[in-house]
């Protein structure tokens, strides 16, 4: 373990984290958008096909960010791995 190996793995949590938090933003609002009621308390309409299409296309991007996020952890990650390997400074 070194001090720069352990600041990186610091920054690689975190990055994961906020990965998984990223994943998640638009759930539930996702779920309040889907049709999952056949009654007179569904959302329809062409204004409701057009927002939970703009929904997912938004989801479909927040994914992208968040694999990008996971990324730039595993680098974080081996990073972490090659400061361990020398000796602090």
């Amino acid at each position: 373990m070194s001090t720069e190996g352990d600041k990186l793995r610091g920054e690689q949590s975190g990055l994961r984290d906020l990965a998984g938090e990223v994943r998640s933003l638009l759930d539930a609002t996702i779920t309040v958008a889907e049709d999952q009621k056949a009654d007179a308390n569904r959302w329809s309409g062409p204004q409701a096909e057009r927002v939970r299409g703009e929904l997912s296309v938004w989801k479909r991007k927040l994914l992208t960010f968040a694999d990008d996020l996971d990324t730039a952890a595993n680098q974080r990650g081996r990073d972490a791995t090659t400061a361990d390997a020398k000796p602090d400074k």
